[in-house]
């Protein structure tokens, strides 16, 4: 979370070479998992939500269509007719999770994972590279990184390490926004109420620390790597970093672990970026302090080097 993936899956979903479905983060593993352990899937819930939403908007758009005379012919204009074929390719494609999600937990436990797969696969051509672009799988169990390696022949892992406590802030600052927006609020037309929310999500976790399984789960680095070198100690593993992943330096390190051709990345764009917000220095240091290990674990997991942009972080996604 909070680590330039849906930049990322943009970058891979314009390459010739890979195949993703137009769905950002499908969430299978984290799903199943936590069916399977008794918790409840936030994401399946709200998906449900944003279907139903596409449904009702749908049904308004297909029974008041404004229509145009065009060579005397009352045709809809334009921009109804693409907003509307928008509607139904995502209402597709989510009807297909839906299904899949629902199949695949039906399904009794060692009978592969055959919806999965067949969602993935669903459109493509012939590209080499096919792809689930998803961070909640930074939590998961050893058990399903095993699982997930046994997939195919060639399964390859992807991981963006993103300075500890810039990533932090930004998933604060995430929280917050989403805060606000439950309200039908936007974050920018509430600067005062979003830095309070953004600032007070914070000095929880750093009275808390990894008692907060919220932000932990997704700071905890060192679990991540750990539980995957336990489920799937001779998969392939890359750690990309992600302050030179958007600078465009890390995508050929990328695209030659993933087997694909180098591409030039579209740098500065980003996508969907947080509300700029300054971290105070007092809350930058303990948050550092809390985060020492992750970044003891990170200069270790790329070879001793600590990127030069982890010192002062200044980029706000």
């Amino acid at each position: 979370t909070k680590a330039g993936t849906s930049w990322l899956q943009a970058e891979l979903a314009a390459h010739p070479e890979c195949h993703l479905r137009p769905l950002r983060e499908i969430h299978y593993f984290d799903t199943l998992e936590a069916r399977r352990v008794g918790r409840a899937g936030p994401v399946g819930q709200a998906r449900a939500r944003e279907r139903e939403r596409l449904r009702a908007l749908r049904a308004r758009l297909e029974g008041g269509w404004r229509r145009h005379d065009r060579g005397g012919e009352r045709v809809p204009p334009p921009w109804q007719v693409a907003r509307l074929a928008r509607i139904y390719q995502r209402l597709y494609v989510l009807e297909q999770w839906h299904e899949m999600i629902e199949a695949a937990l039906a399904a009794r436990p060692g009978r592969g994972h055959g919806h999965y797969l067949a969602f993935l696969l669903d459109g493509r051509r012939d590209e080499p590279l096919v792809a689930d672009v998803t961070p909640a799988y930074a939590t998961l169990a050893p058990a399903s990184f095993a699982e997930m390696a046994r997939l195919a022949a060639d399964v390859r892992f992807l991981m963006v390490l993103r300075d500890p406590v810039e990533r932090l802030w930004s998933h604060c600052r995430m929280i917050a926004a989403r805060a606000l927006a439950a309200e039908g609020l936007r974050a920018e037309a509430e600067p005062e109420r979003f830095a309070a929310l953004a600032r007070a999500r914070l000095d929880r976790f750093l009275e808390a620390g990894a008692a907060d399984e919220e932000l932990w789960a997704r700071s905890d680095y060192a679990g991540t790597l750990s539980r995957f070198r336990a489920g799937a100690p001779r998969a392939p593993l890359h750690l990309a970093v992600f302050e030179e992943m958007i600078a465009g330096r890390g995508m050929a390190g990328i695209c030659r672990f993933l087997g694909i051709a180098p591409r030039r990345a579209r740098i500065g764009r980003p996508v969907h970026a947080g509300v700029p917000l300054a971290l105070d220095a007092a809350r930058r240091h303990k948050a550092r302090e809390l985060l020492a290990e992750q970044y003891a674990f990170a200069t270790e997991a790329l070879g001793g080097r600590l990127p030069a942009a982890w010192a002062e972080a200044t980029v706000e996604v």
